[in-house]
């Protein structure tokens, strides 16, 4: 064999190796940069001013965000008394007492979407969450 034969197979596997290096080291950050994408925020909250009305025999106090794509979160915000009067509707025809039952909270939480979207005749309120709950029966 000649001298330059055996000095060649060396260079060519560390050649190989720091190519492989390279390809791992790309795939990694890119994976993580997948990863990261995924994790951005999607969503917003807006929240409302808080609400009170009074019904016959009852006062609901409520303080209320709304949950929106983070595209549709302008939106929110240039309809936000719209929403406010659409929900203080809402919680005017609520019954405390059923609010109040196990798993209250969340039918409420489903039936105020649905009515703020029914109002504005839109699709862009993906949840009402509500942050404060107070009802007063008298």
């Amino acid at each position: 064999m000649k001298a330059g034969q055996r000095t060649e197979w060396p260079v060519l596997w560390t050649a190989l190796g720091a190519l492989a290096m390279l390809m791992i080291g790309f795939g990694a950050a890119w994976a993580w940069l997948q990863h990261a994408e995924r994790q951005r925020v999607t969503s917003s909250f807006t929240m409302l001013k808080p609400l009170a009305v009074s019904g016959s025999g009852h006062s609901v106090g409520a303080t209320l965000a709304v949950k929106t794509s983070e595209a549709d979160k302008r939106w929110a915000g240039q309809n936000r008394a719209g929403l406010e009067a659409a929900l203080q509707q809402a919680l005017l025809g609520a019954d405390p007492a059923r609010a109040l039952a196990p798993n209250g909270l969340v039918e409420l939480q489903h039936s105020l979407r649905q009515v703020a979207n029914g109002s504005l005749s839109t699709d862009k309120i993906q949840e009402i969450v509500i942050t404060d709950f107070l009802v007063t029966v008298y």
